[in-house]
């Protein structure tokens, strides 16, 4: 099922912009900066200068246009770029801000802070690290495209295809409140095309007050993983030591870790959905399952951050990077984290297998995976939506000087993608029955 018609769809992809992402969300326009930098835009390289000529994806409409592209070039001492070069390379290292101008679609910021972020999604290509945009590091003033404070532009290294992470940030929020939007860059550094980016949405203030209409709850998120909602076997209240605190005092997720643990099945749900929203709780562990994401709030207890909404003190799960999905692995429907689990050999997920002991609460969670197969994972339009970018991203990634996977290799990992999609479904089906409204 996953190839079929797929010749036919492609004769149709010059269409492609005007088709919209399955699930895709509400973007605002972009608003302007300082016009007058000192940046030299003439430094781009010949390779990408034009874009709007350039085969590939269209000039990005809205700054989370998931059909365009933005062209992004940074400029910073080079002392600085070497230090994050050398960051990315070593996690160990401290990973400092430095300043930077950026020009973002030909408009001018000065003094953006500028880092490396994230580990495992920079194997591949070490010398193409991913980079963090933060505008109000240095000037706390200072506001970004679309007035954001902070933008991720991910190298790709970890996901080849550059659409997994795409899809499931899709199936986040056709179910769940909260998760970061996203379009693609090319990026320059110091007049060098260090080549093509996803950007992101990172998650911040704003994407929390644009999801709960408030941004000031604490935040907490992993510095260690494969716990998660776990208690570890030393008490509930040590489980504040596996997470960095950003902001609070952590007793909301001492609480609700020990709301899973000791709760009796009779009170669980609204014991639960009195500390966390329940539904949306659900409905996260429901995207990572049918994803089989490796690198979540189920699997290796990591890659996410908690939110406290400061209107009900309630927990929330926002999911950040999410390229760990999608295959090739082995793990299954409602048993995502294994077994045994991949990353975190001794783990035992408790709140999802006591939601799973619990009748009431599997029927809501079943009913959250049927949503998604009678919709933003639906087969048939996804698999369209995939080849309607097939071509767009392949051109993109042909004149990217790091990435190696590349042509007919490309073509091989998205037929890879396809073909787990559609095994997928039909476990899918299987499991919540086939019959869409």
């Amino acid at each position: 099922m996953a190839l079929h018609n797929l010749v036919s769809i492609l004769t149709a992809l010059l269409l492609a912009a005007t088709v919209p992402a399955c699930g895709s969300e509400e973007s605002a326009t972009d608003t302007g900066a300082d016009a007058g930098s000192t940046t030299d835009s003439s430094a781009t390289t010949d390779a990408i200068a034009g874009g709007d000529a350039l085969p590939g994806l269209a000039p990005a409409k809205t700054l989370f246009d998931p059909l365009g592209v933005h062209e992004v070039q940074i400029t910073l001492a080079p002392a600085d770029w070497q230090d994050i070069l050398a960051t990315a390379a070593d996690v160990s290292l401290v990973r400092n801000y430095h300043t930077a101008e950026v020009l973002y679609d030909g408009v001018a910021y000065h003094k953006v802070g500028t880092r490396v972020f994230g580990e495992s999604s920079m194997w591949n290509y070490p010398e193409k690290p991913n980079i963090r945009l933060k505008f109000d590091e240095i000037d706390n003033a200072l506001k970004g495209p679309d007035d954001m404070d902070s933008i991720r532009l991910k190298a790709g290294g970890s996901e080849p295809t550059f659409l997994r992470e795409l899809i499931t940030l899709d199936l986040l929020r056709s179910v769940a409140k909260a998760a970061p939007r996203f379009s693609f860059a090319r990026v320059t550094v110091n007049g060098k095309f260090m080549g093509f980016y996803q950007l992101s949405e990172q998650p911040d203030s704003h994407l929390f007050k644009r999801a709960f209409g408030d941004g000031k709850g604490n935040v907490y998120e992993p510095l260690m993983v494969c716990f998660g909602l776990n208690c570890p076997p030393e008490g509930c209240d040590t489980l504040k030591s596996k997470y960095t605190l950003k902001q609070g005092d952590f007793a909301e997720i001492t609480a609700l870790a020990t709301t899973i643990q000791n709760a009796t099945d009779a009170e669980f749900a609204a014991k639960v959905d009195a500390q966390a929203d329940l539904a949306d709780l659900l409905a996260v562990y429901a995207v990572e399952d049918v994803a089989s994401e490796m690198d979540g709030l189920a699997a290796s207890g990591t890659n996410f951050q908690f939110y406290v909404d400061p209107k009900d003190k309630r927990v929330h799960v926002v999911r950040a990077g999410v390229d760990e999905t999608l295959g090739p692995n082995t793990l299954t429907l409602l048993h995502p984290w294994g077994p045994p689990n991949v990353l975190c050999k001794t783990r035992d997920e408790r709140f999802f297998n006591r939601m799973l002991a619990i009748p009431a609460l599997k029927t809501q969670y079943l009913a959250i995976q049927k949503k998604l197969l009678c919709g933003a994972f639906a087969e048939a339009p996804l698999l369209k939506w995939i080849e309607e970018r097939r071509p767009l991203l392949r051109a993109e990634l042909e004149r990217d000087p790091f990435v190696t996977v590349k042509g007919a290799d490309y073509d091989s990992e998205v037929d890879s993608l396809e073909n787990w999609i559609d095994q997928r479904t039909l476990a899918l089906q299987k499991l919540v029955g086939s019959t869409c409204p």
